[in-house]
Order: C-alpha cells, then sequence, then structure tokens
C-alpha cells in the first residue's frame, strides 16, 4: 500500500478506506475484537472500495446496486451446531476406522514376528499357528533333537 500511496495510485478517501480496514483487520485479529456495528461499517467501506476498483479497472459504465447489508440469520447458530454435530460424528468415525487399521497394522506386525521365529524355532506349525501342531512339532523336533545327540554320544 505503501508503494501504490508513493507512486500516487491510491489517494484521498481509497488510501483511507484501505487504512481504516487494514487497522481494523490486524485488531479484530490480533486483540479478539468484535464490534457487530464496527463489521457493517467495514463491510460497507470494502464495498465501497470493490466498486472504485471495478469502475477502475473493469467497466468505466458500471453502475453498482446500492450496498446492503446481508440479512441477519437467526437460525446460524442452529446451522452452526448442526455442522458441528455431523463434524463430530464423522471425526469419532475416522477415529475409529484409523483405530481398526492401526490393530491390523499390530496383527501384521506379530504374524511377521511369528513367521521370523519360526524359522528359528522349527517345532512352529508354518502354515497356521494351531496348538495341537505346535505340539506335534515340537514332540517330532525333541526325538530328533535326542536322535542327534544319542548319536554324538556313540561316535566320541
Amino acid at each position: 500500500m505503501k508503494l501504490l500511496e508513493r507512486e500516487e495510485l491510491l489517494t484521498g478517501e481509497i488510501l483511507d478506506i484501505f487504512h481504516s480496514l487494514r487497522k481494523n483487520e490486524n485488531r479484530a485479529v490480533h486483540e479478539s475484537y468484535e464490534s457487530v456495528e464496527d463489521a457493517k461499517t467495514l463491510l460497507s467501506l470494502a464495498y465501497k472500495v470493490a466498486v472504485w476498483f471495478m469502475q477502475l479497472y473493469g467497466e468505466w459504465d458500471f453502475d453498482p446496486p446500492k450496498f446492503q447489508l446481508p440479512d441477519e440469520n437467526t437460525n446460524e447458530i442452529d446451522n452452526i451446531n448442526e455442522l458441528k454435530s455431523v463434524y463430530e460424528k464423522e471425526l469419532n468415525k475416522v477415529k475409529e476406522e484409523l483405530a481398526a487399521i492401526r490393530e491390523q497394522q499390530e496383527e501384521i506386525v506379530d504374524l511377521t514376528t511369528r513367521k521370523k521365529n519360526s524359522k528359528i524355532l522349527p517345532f512352529i506349525c508354518k502354515s497356521s499357528f494351531c496348538l495341537s501342531c505346535a505340539k506335534i512339532k515340537l514332540e517330532e523336533w525333541l526325538v530328533k533333537t535326542a536322535r542327534k545327540e544319542n548319536n554324538n554320544d556313540k561316535n566320541y
């Protein structure tokens, strides 16, 4: 804005409106300033800037309609509460889906760990992790190990 002012592209009332809009926007954002009356005034000023811009850079014969404030919507709070409710439901749904995905990932990690261990421990069934298969494989492994040890003892 300073450059436009220095180049005299913004002067007079329009420059004052721009400064007013900028200062009030900063105050609203940084100081949590809220005033419905100030907002109405600033809205009309913003409308004047838009008309000025259209007349300067758009059509020269632009004839703007008279400024009107937006209708006050008393149902706005109900709409906000309804949107909040829908948002919270969707958020909970996403959280549940995320929890399910995390649980699946933990099962995959657990399965991967079991598969790695099955290569180390020969008595774990590779087709399933059932208890009966594990008992049978363990018994077979113990018998084989005992035979090897007996054979090794005989060779000495």
